[in-house]
């Protein structure tokens, strides 16, 4: 069984809520002197794990679907789940929102996603590269996320290329704010291969805020705006799936056994 560790790490980049809370899952027989792992790297780590989460309710089940992988194919690998913290919305918007009406406290307007990508990117991968025994090729490398966390890990994804290889952008809130993402996705030169996950719900909708139907149409722009610049993508779309941990985990072991085949041929 997947073993979870759990520490805190500084990110200076960010004005305010620094520090943050990792939890580390390693494989069942983790060695620290054997063979290198590949890393997937998450947002909102409080609700990844079913052995040890901080929040009340349902979970990306990623322990159990990791435990799976490893035993059924051999597919070992580290997940890395940062926290949120009380400003999410603004951690993870790199742009302020274009949404206004729908976001007005200070930590839900965006803004701070740049600084937070760079702490991801570059102070995160330092630690974990650091405390565990991991591979540092890109290719062994992806970022992930869900709703605002599926946003900055496509920002992640896109901005350094040479750090992540592949991206699982579930249930993406592309809606708030679609027009400067799609713009930096269309301006960012693709730079090296990357390879993408694109999921949605066909029920994700929010009353009094966008429709099933946005939801799904942003999912797919996003899709194709990333495809028609070299990305190799799969979009996904569950007709009953809503905005929850319990249809992304379904889809995690999809996206998580893709990349860990390539990541296992490379």
């Amino acid at each position: 069984m997947a073993k979870i560790e759990v520490f805190s790490l500084d990110a200076p980049q960010l004005p305010l809520a620094r520090e943050r809370t990792v939890w580390v899952c390693l494989p069942d027989g983790y060695d620290p002197n054997g063979e290198p792992y590949p890393v997937i790297y998450m947002q909102d780590g409080q609700n990844l794990y079913d052995t040890k989460n901080d929040i009340a309710g349902p979970t990306w089940q990623a322990d159990r679907t990791l435990d799976k992988l490893a035993s059924g194919e051999g597919l070992a690998c580290i997940a890395v789940g940062v926290a949120y913290s009380s400003r999410r919305m603004t951690d993870y918007g790199p742009w302020k929102t274009t949404q206004p009406k729908f976001f007005r406290e200070p930590g839900s307007v965006g803004g701070d996603g740049a600084a937070y990508a760079e702490f991801f990117a570059q102070d995160l991968i330092r630690e974990i590269e650091g405390r565990y025994n991991v591979k540092r090729r890109r290719e062994d490398r992806a970022v992930i996320g869900s709703s605002m966390g599926g946003y900055i890990s496509c920002y992640i994804g896109q901005r350094y290329q040479e750090v992540f290889e592949t991206m699982g952008l579930f249930s993406t809130a592309v809606w708030v704010s679609a027009a400067p993402l799609m713009r930096f996705v269309q301006q960012t030169p693709q730079r090296l291969p990357q390879h993408a996950f694109v999921y949605v719900g066909g029920r994700e909708g929010v009353q009094g805020m966008m429709t099933d139907e946005t939801y799904e149409r942003l999912s797919y722009r996003l899709y194709k705006s990333l495809a028609g610049k070299g990305v190799d993508c799969e979009f996904a779309v569950n007709s009953l799936g809503k905005h929850y941990e319990t249809d992304w985990s379904v889809y995690f072991e999809r996206f998580a056994a893709a990349f860990l085949r390539r990541a296992k041929q490379g």
